[in-house]
């Protein structure tokens, strides 16, 4: 968070509780300790020790800066306030060269330099892959919930795993609820994305769609069309199955047994009157869209553009 060195912002209750965290650093400069031709000072509240190191200059011991002046010219005033609004070139290069620094100990190889295990590899795979994961506290937890999870996935011991999931279904027994992180500040509970990328996935059902939906109606429709492919067999009645989606929306409105969506209502019928009849339930278990095998499979039959 970027704003002019003797601002009010600093000085707000929430700007206090953000510069009291572990980690965080008040970067203070001059724009004319970076080129600039006048002194204006500023201040950036980060948590990377590179951008604090390479930026960091409280003091300022330039002897070429101008005076602000306000000028009147043909087509009016001019301030040099508003000459210096860019950021100088050297200040840029500073601080986005610390940026990659930062960036490469955090990217696996071959783009960046981290180690190559399997906590870095979650990592790089959970950061922003949806709008909730944007937080590097938040993934650091979700990253060590999935690596116990992964620990408990060995061979020869897959029905243990499996039993070990329809034993955490939630209240309403539809849904496997891994471990829920509590996002620091805001209270709000994130799931754990069920590691699926350890299973070995074959494709047993694709097929193209006969009509343009929107994206949750489909999902919930391959929901319905998976559930309706193991109805045809009197075997499967009165049995739970794991059913990974990568999709919020339809992980809760399975959950819930209904939407407030009039379209994911009248698939969601559809559904509860195939378990009605067979007793066969699917437990929902939300997974990313990177480690969803199905979402590979479900782009078979696109539409090639031509190039």
């Amino acid at each position: 968070m970027e704003h002019p060195y003797e601002s009010y912002l600093w000085y707000t209750e929430e700007a206090e509780r953000i510069r009291s965290r572990p980690g965080f650093h008040t970067t203070v400069w001059s724009q004319c300790c970076f080129g600039g031709r006048r002194t204006k000072w500023t201040s950036l509240l980060n948590n990377s020790r590179r951008v604090h190191l390479a930026l960091h200059k409280p003091e300022c011991h330039c002897t070429h800066q101008q005076a602000y002046e306000v000028r009147e010219t043909p087509q009016g005033l001019e301030f040099d306030t508003a000459q210096e609004s860019e950021y100088p070139w050297r200040m840029c290069l500073a601080y986005a060269e610390a940026i990659v620094a930062d960036l490469k100990d955090l990217v696996v190889p071959p783009i960046g330099t981290a180690k190559l295990d399997m906590g870095h590899m979650l990592y790089n795979q959970i950061m922003g892959s949806t709008r909730g994961l944007q937080s590097e506290d938040l993934v650091y937890k979700l990253v060590v919930d999935v690596e116990k999870m992964l620990r408990q996935m060995e061979p020869g011991f897959e029905k243990q795993h499996l039993a070990g999931l329809a034993r955490s279904v939630g209240l309403r027994g539809t849904d496997v609820r891994l471990v829920a992180t509590k996002e620091e500040g805001s209270g709000r509970e994130v799931l754990t994305p069920y590691p699926a990328f350890k299973w070995f996935w074959r494709n047993v059902l694709a097929y193209r769609w006969g009509t343009p939906q929107h994206i949750n109606v489909l999902e919930m429709t391959a929901i319905l069309t998976e559930l309706r492919r193991r109805s045809r067999d009197s075997g499967q009645f009165r049995k739970r199955y794991i059913n990974v989606i990568d999709s919020m929306v339809c992980y809760y409105a399975m959950s819930k047994g209904r939407s407030g969506s009039t379209r994911l209502n009248r698939v969601l019928r559809r559904i509860m009157s195939v378990e009605i009849a067979t007793s066969l339930r699917p437990l929902m278990v939300w997974t990313l869209s990177k480690w969803n095998f199905s979402d590979g499979a479900s782009r078979k039959y696109e539409a090639k553009t031509p190039p």
